[in-house]
């Protein structure tokens, strides 16, 4: 049986959710990175804002480079979001227009491939034919 589907950023995010459920470091690594480290970066940033507006020296004592720990920590989850985009658009090649997959299933096996990266490639053919040129 051959079947043709067409792979979405939301499979892919499912998958990288099944991904990091598998194991307790990676769930746990996870729920730290993403969800308890914004929480600490908006603490420490509303923080940050209120000594502002109640010291009146207080960028004098503290620089204000320092905000960018915080912010970076509150952001966290929007960089992951951006990155997810990143990494499925880096999936498939730029020449393929399409994100279709092909999947053969037999009784003794499957076999998944892109449809457009299954063709040989003249250099990886011509490496071939030097290799066995040189036994």
């Amino acid at each position: 049986m051959q079947i043709s589907y067409r792979l979405t950023v939301a499979d892919y995010k499912a998958a990288l959710a099944l991904h990091n459920r598998q194991k307790f470091n990676r769930r746990s690594s996870h729920f730290f990175m993403f969800k308890v480290m914004p929480i600490i970066g908006m603490l420490v940033l509303c923080s940050e804002v209120f000594l502002f507006f109640t010291q009146e020296d207080y960028f004098a004592r503290n620089p204000p480079g320092l905000l960018i720990v915080p912010v970076v920590f509150s952001l966290l989850p929007v960089f992951r979001s951006y990155a997810i985009k990143r990494q499925f658009k880096g999936l498939f090649p730029r020449s393929q227009t399409d994100q279709y997959l092909s999947i053969d299933i037999d009784d003794e096996r499957i076999i998944s491939a892109c449809p457009d990266l299954a063709k040989p490639s003249s250099s990886g053919m011509q490496l071939l034919g030097s290799h066995k040129t040189k036994r």
